[in-house]
C-alpha cells in the first residue's frame, strides 16, 4: 500500500458521509462512475485530485486534500488526527505557538554563515535538528490555518489564492 493511501480514503468516505452525500450523489457531481467512488474509497484505486479538489471547493475541507497531497508527494505530514492531538482551535493555536517558538530558539542556536564544506558533524547534527523544529512548526502551522478556516468559515482556497497573489506581487514567485 502506498504511504499514506488508506488515510486520503478513509478521509473521503468521512467527508462524503459528514456532508450527507451518497456515492451516486458523489459520482454525479464529480462526474465519475459510482463504482469509480466505490474502489477509492475502498483503496483499490488513488483518491483521485479531482475529487480532493471539490471537497476543498465545495465544502471548504482541506483534510481530504491534505493527506492527498501527503500521498501523492510522500512527504510533509498527513492531517494531525493521533490520541495526543487536540483539534479545538485553542489548543492548536497554543501547540502552533509552541512550535514556533522552538523553531525559532534553534535559528538562534545554529551557525549557517560557515561554508556547508567545512562544518563539523556536530554543527550539522545542530543544523538537522534545525530542520526538523521547522518542519514541525510548518506541520502545526498547516494544520492551524485548516482548522481556522473550517470554524470560522473562511475559504481555504481563496486564502491560499490570497497568500499566492501576494507573494508574486512581492516577486517571491512567479
Amino acid at each position: 500500500m502506498t504511504q499514506g493511501r488508506g488515510r486520503t480514503s478513509k478521509r473521503l468516505r468521512e467527508a462524503r458521509k459528514a456532508k450527507g452525500q451518497t456515492q451516486l450523489q458523489l459520482s454525479l457531481d464529480t462526474y465519475q462512475s459510482r463504482e469509480s467512488v466505490t474502489k477509492q474509497e475502498n483503496e483499490e484505486f488513488r483518491v483521485q485530485p479531482h475529487l480532493t479538489k471539490y471537497f476543498t471547493e465545495e465544502y471548504n475541507d482541506p483534510r481530504v486534500a491534505m493527506e492527498a497531497a501527503y500521498e501523492y508527494t510522500g512527504w510533509g505530514t498527513p492531517w494531525l488526527d493521533g490520541a495526543a492531538f487536540d483539534d479545538h482551535r485553542a489548543s492548536v493555536l497554543l501547540q502552533t505557538k509552541r512550535e514556533v517558538q522552538e523553531a525559532l530558539d534553534k535559528i538562534d542556536d545554529v551557525n549557517v554563515a560557515k561554508n556547508p564544506n567545512t562544518i563539523a558533524e556536530y554543527e550539522r547534527s545542530e543544523i538537522r535538528d534545525l530542520l526538523v523544529e521547522s518542519a514541525e512548526a510548518m506541520t502545526f502551522i498547516k494544520q492551524e490555518i485548516a482548522i481556522m478556516c473550517k470554524d470560522y468559515r473562511f475559504d481555504w482556497m481563496e486564502l491560499w489564492d490570497e497568500v499566492n497573489n501576494r507573494l508574486k506581487s512581492r516577486q517571491y514567485i512567479k
